[in-house]
């Protein structure tokens, strides 16, 4: 269950449905002709073709990829009265953008050498489940451009379905990605014994113009966020070759997620407005 659940959330698994499926489509629109090769269409893209459009069904849904619980349904995890591990989230976002965070937590029932328990999960498409998770607001204090907060690790007992910890998210209004990820904990021994971790999120006005399908269904959010990996790639080509190469320079975050440890004691998030940057109207941050 682990490895299905972690191969629907991969890109991989997502794009290799979709590859497969646009091949298939192909191949049987050209008028093949004999019974045997339409069989072998059936039996080698077809079926598997198939198979993965169930795996793509969980493409789509939030940042985990599962089924999110509200507080009182059934299986909400019930909250540790005393939490005592704590990561200080430092967040700084420019007053041309209005930022919200929440929390992450996910079962994982059936992993690690946790017992398996079905009630953990949720169908989430044909034949497919998907452990239950839950979302939960980050409330930071604002001075200026600067929030706050803390994120507990341990917000929840672990309870049969094994509640865990995974990340954080933040949403902006009218951007895309709807919500984005910006910090994820990790247990790997690369990460560990780091205190402070930091992480970049890039935010650009979408100038390109709009195919007629995203005008009809009207798809295409005014302004996209990103990590600096993305922003820099010359395909699109968000911002300028210079400016891609003065930042690439000065800044070390190129993905735009903190990956966190039970080490890290400390995270710090800067979000830029690129298009005020380029206009002279944003102080940069070190």
């Amino acid at each position: 269950m682990d490895c299905l659940d972690k191969f629907i959330a991969s890109r991989w698994g997502c794009e290799m449905s979709r590859v497969l499926m646009i091949l298939t489509r192909s191949l049987l629109t050209v008028g093949v002709a004999s019974a045997l090769r339409r069989m072998y269409l059936l039996r080698w893209v077809v079926i598997p073709v198939t198979f993965l459009c169930v795996l793509a069904a969980a493409c789509t849904g939030s940042q985990y990829d599962s089924p999110i619980l509200k507080p009182g349904e059934p299986d909400y995890p019930i909250l540790n009265p005393k939490p005592i591990h704590r990561i200080l989230f430092n967040a700084v976002v420019p007053p041309s953008l209005s930022v919200g965070f929440t929390a992450g937590f996910r079962s994982t029932s059936g992993t690690g050498g946790a017992p398996f328990d079905p009630s953990c999960f949720r169908v989430v498409g044909l034949a497919v489940s998907a452990p239950v998770a839950v979302e939960v607001p980050l409330t930071l204090t604002k001075e200026g451009t600067s929030g706050r907060g803390y994120v507990a690790v341990d917000l929840f007992n672990p309870g049969r379905c094994q509640w865990s910890f995974r990340r954080v998210g933040y949403s902006i209004p009218n951007t895309w990605p709807q919500l984005g990820l910006v910090m994820e904990y990790t247990t790997d021994d690369r990460k560990s014994g780091v205190s402070t971790v930091r992480a970049d999120i890039w935010c650009v006005k979408d100038k390109r113009p709009a195919t007629p399908a995203q005008r009809r269904i009207e798809e295409l959010p005014p302004e996209r966020c990103m990590g600096l990996y993305m922003l820099t790639d010359p395909n699109p080509g968000w911002v300028s070759s210079q400016l891609a190469a003065a930042l690439r320079q000065r800044y070390s975050d190129l993905s735009g997620i903190a990956m966190v440890s039970p080490d890290t004691k400390e995270v710090e998030v800067y979000f830029h407005d690129v298009d005020d940057m380029v206009a002279g109207n944003a102080s940069d941050p070190p």
